[in-house]
Order: C-alpha cells, then structure tokens, then sequence
C-alpha cells in the first residue's frame, strides 16, 4: 500500500534590525528512502539567495548551504514536498537477536570499524550517557530478550510514564532533567530514549521528520501532527537494521512519518541554522507546517484515487 502527501513548511524570520547578510544550512529536504519517493521537491526563499549549493552531510541528509546578500528584516522559507510512502512491513521483536548478541555484534571488530555505527553508541550533547540513564533502561532488558522488544517495551515505558506538556521544557532542558520531571515534548522523549539505549551499549540514532495522523472516530488524535515530529532508530542487528520507534506515540513508525533527517541528536538536524551580521534586537519566529494526503492509500498496480477536488496526477 502507498500513499501520496503533500507537505508545507513554511518559517518567517523577523529582526529587530536589519541583517546585513546571512549564512545558512538548511535541512528541510526529506531524504530518498526506500519507501519514501519525492516527486517533487522545491524550496523559495525571500529574500532570494546570492548563491545556494545542495550537498549532503556526514549522515547523508540533504542540506541546502545559502547566503542571503541583500540587507533584510524579514525572511521567508517555503519548502514544499510531494512524497509518495509505501506502507512498511515490520520486523516481528521476537525474530531479532537478544540484545547482548546485538551489544557483541557491536563490539566486534566487523562492526566496531563502522564509523557510523561507533558514532552512534557514544554520548553527545543533547544525548550524554549516565549510569541513571542506563538504570532507567535496564528493567526493559532482560537477559535473553530481543532486543527489538526490549526496545518497544522501554518505548511504551515512555509514553506511559511521562507526560506531553510544552510548557515543562525547552531546547536547553537536559535529558537527566527530563527524567527527574517525568514531561517534554517529542524532541525530549527521543532524546531521552537514544540516551538510554547508547547508555546500555547500544546503537541510537534520533530522526526528524513530521507525522501524518488519521485518528478513527471517537480516538484521540496522536501528538505531533501538522508539526514537525522526532522519534528514534535502534539498531537490531544486521539482518533487522535500523528499526523506528516513536517513544511520543508508542507506536512503530510503518507509513505516516515521512523522515527529514537523522543524526547523533537535534544538533545534527537543526532545520535552519548559520550565521548572521547584524540583526540585533529581538527576533520572533513563526513556523507552519501543513500535511495532508493528496492521494487516497492504494496498492500496488491499483490506480491512484483523487482527493476530494482534485484531479488525479
């Protein structure tokens, strides 16, 4: 089964003062995934670039490098995607490796010269390691227990145990934080979730991207939707690879999370980020972020069904 989606992202920069120039990366492309086709991809900045060039990270995201020239005290980003996503299978928990097999794996000298995969064990910034981490983890992690459903099990901990609430923390809460209040947002949660696998030897690496949601009637409308979203891979093994898991939502990501970017945590991610002369002053920035299904599920072979008021491609 495939769905078509078309997704808006729109961000506005307002400065105090003028920017005389600017130097920006910008990661708002989502990535060729098998699964997840771009059929059309396009981005239109204000005020209009003196050059761009797209090139791709260590991590392989798509990163658009800018320079805004023109003396500015605003500035508009529109990214428009048209994605088409398959729906994936998922891997049953119970067919993957023990968890200690897995840490063996990646102790190994075969994987331990991955260089990916050894960056994505260690501690980083916004995902240090610590024996509370570790602690939190362990209970999930039977001796034995694959290690796929050791990492459901600690997801499903997560959304049971703490609470969404905006309010209780910002980009500069630390994960121990998070632990001590037991609230955050998706970005917290998956930080706090790639801290504590990392913490037990394991490879984690945090994922942006945004969630779609269809809630049946009468059901609660899973958080995250029209907004951009984060969740976490874990890595079972080399038959099962990387596998998602969305610690906000406890669920397992098959179809309606369209992915951006990954990386050792937001720092590698960050949708917009660079360098400024001028603009002091306060700067207030608004996002909007618009998805929605243009093209009804269908399988494969099956034609496309329209979207109300539309013609299909």
């Amino acid at each position: 089964m495939s769905a078509l989606y078309q997704l808006r992202h729109y961000t506005v920069y307002r400065y105090g003062e003028p920017v005389e120039a600017a130097q920006n990366q910008l990661r708002m492309h989502l990535r060729e995934l098998p699964g997840q086709r771009c059929m059309l991809r396009a981005v239109h900045i204000l005020p209009r670039p003196s050059w761009t060039r797209l090139q791709t990270d260590y991590f392989g995201n798509r990163v658009l490098a800018m320079q805004l020239g023109t003396p500015h005290r605003v500035s508009k980003i529109f990214v428009k995607h048209r994605v088409r996503v398959q729906t994936r299978p998922l891997r049953a928990p119970q067919a993957t490796p023990s968890w200690e097999t897995v840490l063996g794996l990646l102790n190994a000298a075969a994987h331990a010269q991955d260089p990916q995969l050894a960056m994505l064990r260690l501690p980083s910034r916004l995902a240090p390691c610590a024996p509370a981490l570790a602690d939190f983890a362990r209970p999930h992690f039977a001796p034995g227990r694959p290690v796929l459903e050791a990492g459901i099990a600690l997801m499903q901990a997560i959304h049971r145990d703490f609470a969404f609430n905006p309010k209780a923390t910002s980009i500069a809460t630390p994960v121990l934080e998070v632990l001590r209040t037991r609230a955050g947002v998706c970005q917290d949660f998956a930080h706090l979730m790639v801290a504590a696998l990392r913490s037990l030897g394991l490879a984690a690496r945090y994922v942006s991207g945004y969630l779609e949601t269809l809630p049946p009637p009468g059901q609660p409308k899973l958080v995250g939707a029209d907004a951009s979203h984060a969740w976490v891979s874990l890595w079972c093994g080399p038959e099962a690879g990387w596998q998602d898991l969305d610690p906000t939502n406890a669920l397992r990501p098959q179809g309606q999370h369209l992915v951006t970017a990954w990386g050792r945590d937001y720092d590698d991610v960050i949708p917009l980020n660079g360098v400024l002369a001028g603009g002091a002053g306060e700067t207030r920035m608004q996002v909007r972020v618009d998805l929605r299904r243009v093209e009804a599920a269908t399988g494969p072979g099956e034609p496309p069904a329209a979207a109300p008021g539309q013609a299909s491609p």
